[in-house]
């Protein structure tokens, strides 16, 4: 089941990406909703 595995394994660091993602952009609205420049650190934390 190693193909098995490894497809598990993409969608979990998929979901921990995802999920630090949405931390991160949960944290800049929570610090600053209004400050819409953060919409470009959005984008680049996205991208990487």
């Amino acid at each position: 089941m190693k193909s098995g595995d490894s497809l598990i394994q993409k969608l979990q660091e998929k979901a921990d990406r995802a999920s630090r993602i949405r931390k991160y952009c949960e944290t800049i609205l929570d610090t600053r909703p209004y400050d819409w420049l953060d919409l470009e650190l959005i984008k680049t934390e996205v991208r990487n």
